[in-house]
């Protein structure tokens, strides 16, 4: 496969022929020379028509290519990053890195039916030296008025109504369950 650059002159030179074919084709007044001329004007348009599209043929390529490279690097650093914390114990967990960070929690709908959650790790809940036991989530994408967030409790961390609130203050689940 040719060159961006050299595809690029390709189609210049073929256009820079196709002008000169209309100027001829506008001096000329021979019957005859006009249709070969008329012929080789189409001819050329169908060539340039080809070559753009080869163009962009080699453009996408190269574009694959280094976006494939890049996906390749990024694969390699994840899977670097993935090495160094899967060799981190998990004792070594502390509160700070765990709030903030997504989740899925489990849980049923309203029809019965049980399913995995997108959550929020809140707060850790149970720290008992070095790692967490339970920590409080609130649901990504509630789904019941009871799983809307207090704003109150999400606020100052506390809520006047207690248990007797409408609103969610979050679930607390065990560590292990919550991935």
């Amino acid at each position: 496969m040719q060159s961006v650059t050299g595809i690029s002159q390709e189609i210049e030179n073929l256009k820079l022929t196709l002008n000169q074919i209309n100027t001829c084709l506008v001096e000329e007044n021979d019957q005859l020379k006009c249709s070969d001329l008329l012929n080789l004007k189409k001819d050329l348009e169908e060539l340039i028509e080809l070559k753009e599209n080869e163009l962009l043929n080699c453009r996408k390529a190269q574009l694959l290519a280094e976006i494939g490279s890049i996906l390749t690097d990024n694969q390699e650093k994840d899977d670097e990053l993935q090495g160094t914390s899967l060799q981190t114990d998990s004792s070594t967990i502390n509160e700070e890195s765990l709030v903030g960070q997504r989740c899925s929690v489990p849980g049923w709908t309203s029809s019965g039916k049980f399913i995995r959650q997108n959550a929020l790790i809140l707060s850790v809940v149970d720290h008992d030296g070095d790692s967490p036991d339970r920590v409080r989530v609130l649901l990504a994408h509630p789904t019941r008025l009871s799983e809307i967030p207090c704003e109150r409790f999400f606020e100052t961390g506390t809520c006047h109504r207690g248990i007797r609130c409408t609103r969610s203050h979050g679930k607390i689940f065990n560590i292990e369950v919550s991935k």
